[in-house]
């Protein structure tokens, strides 16, 4: 990693908080945006500390990256669990989590036990911990990663975020299979350029195993280009793929029908989109060995990510998505406008704070273009004025929509307003279970908002 060092010094522990380090223990200033941990330096000296930091001090071990040589550090210090068990990195801009989750029903349906770590947190067999984002800090995936050691737990399936990747939270992960679903514009506010954030994202080429094999959708050109960068083994999917050949999509509201390959399946998701997630978790399976047989009849029964695409149980044809990207959103709003029938289609959404602002009034110009209905109001504004992130939107609305700040009281707009063919979809949050505005985070489930709707809990 760099460190110039002629003397040995004993470390027990490490971390890159100040306030949780010790004696011995060595204290990893990172460079943040917002602040700088050697800000803490003096902190941790006075604790009996070691401290590594990007500052050329004499206090202090230099080293040129603090973030990735933390991250090396956290498996050192847990042993490299990672080397133990198979690896497998999904990142994209959409499909993330409902292809992490299919494949470990896959793996699931041939007997092998998974780990995740994601957006939905990190799950190891029936322990579950919340994570504040996608991909968590170095520490708690080396953590995460140790205890599925101790576990003797096969696989783990890993959401990789740009940001993570750009700050290097995984390096120290190594990937049998590295899977690419697709690419489009977003967190462009956090990475400053469109063209950073494709960097960000194929700089996770650089952690497959020199026998990891990449797996990506064909059908984006995008990730053709990346594929000229990797020297390791690649299998591709989608309509224009050669290997995993998708054709003839037929959605209805009960599921949806494709070939694959020349084979007609059927598969109890929604959308076209979930055809691929669903290609890309049979395709990492083939590149697992496991039986293909066995995996075709899996699809019949195959289970994606909670809050994409589901549906609420109840009176209404109501549905709830995590869309938060133009093209995840126009996926949704198209393929539910297809299935409405004599119906209306009625939408509720947001855009969230401290993101592109650019796509905010471009994604009021689809809502008004595929739904009958549209009810602008809260997503997680964040430190925004989240009237002003409503004035954003509305401005590429053509006038058929509503705004209700309220998210609970669009919800509940909405549901009165659905008549028996109508479809509601909830678009936005999808699982999330809480509502950042400005300095205040409280707790907010779209699902558990309209179960106490449909139980009369709610008042208006």
């Amino acid at each position: 990693m760099g460190i110039d060092n002629e003397e040995e010094r004993p470390v027990r522990a490490l971390s890159c908080d100040s306030k949780t380090v010790g004696k011995e223990e060595l204290f990893v200033a990172i460079e943040g945006k917002k602040e700088s941990g050697y800000a803490y330096k003096e902190e941790a000296l006075k604790k009996g500390a070691w401290v590594l930091s990007e500052r050329v001090d004499p206090e202090c071990f230099q080293i040129e990256d603090a973030r990735e040589s933390y991250a090396l550090l956290c498996h050192a210090f847990a042993g490299q669990p990672g080397l133990s068990m198979k690896l497998i990195g999904i990142t994209g801009t959409n499909g993330k989590s409902t292809t992490a989750a299919l494949i470990r029903s896959v793996l699931a349906s041939q007997g092998i036990e998974s780990a995740l770590i994601g957006t939905d947190g990190i799950q190891i067999r029936n322990e579950h911990w919340q994570t504040e984002n996608t991909t968590p800090r170095s520490d708690w995936i080396a953590a995460a990663l140790k205890r599925c050691q101790k576990q003797n737990i096969e696989v783990a399936v890993m959401e990789l975020s740009s940001m993570a990747l750009e700050q290097k939270r995984v390096s120290g992960c190594l990937f049998d299979l590295l899977i690419y679903t697709n690419l489009a514009r977003d967190h462009i506010e956090e990475h400053g350029s469109f063209e950073r954030y494709v960097q960000a994202k194929r700089s996770a080429l650089t952690l497959l195993k020199p026998n990891g094999v990449m797996i990506y959708n064909q059908d984006d050109p995008l990730l053709c280009e990346f594929a000229h960068f990797c020297d390791r083994a690649k299998l591709t999917y989608g309509m224009t793929s050669d290997q995993f050949k998708i054709e003839s999509i037929e959605e209805t509201v009960e599921g949806t029908t494709f070939f694959l390959n020349g084979t007609k399946l059927w598969i109890p998701l929604l959308s076209r989109v979930n055809v691929y997630n669903c290609t890309a978790a049979l395709a990492a399976g083939f590149a697992l060995d496991l039986s293909w047989s066995r995996m075709l009849k899996w699809t019949q029964n195959c289970i994606g990510a909670v809050g994409r695409f589901e549906k609420v149980d109840g009176p209404l044809n109501l549905f709830i998505d995590y869309a938060h990207t133009e093209k995840a959103m126009e996926e949704v709003l198209r393929t539910f406008s297809g299935l409405k029938k004599q119906g209306k289609l009625i939408v509720v959404f947001g855009c969230g704070g401290q993101r592109d602002h650019q796509k905010r009034p471009r994604m009021g110009r689809l809502a008004c273009q595929y739904a009958d209905h549209v009810i602008l109001t809260n997503d997680n504004p964040r430190g925004e004025d989240p009237m002003e992130i409503l004035r954003q939107i509305q401005a590429g609305c053509d006038g058929r929509e509503t705004v209700e700040p309220d998210r609970v009281k669009a919800i509940k707009k909405a549901m009165n307003m659905a008549e028996k063919d109508d479809i509601i979809i909830l678009v936005g949050k999808g699982a999330e279970t809480t509502q950042s505005i400005l300095e205040s985070k409280r707790m907010m489930n779209d699902k558990a908002i309209v179960l106490s709707i449909l139980k009369g809990e709610e008042r208006s």
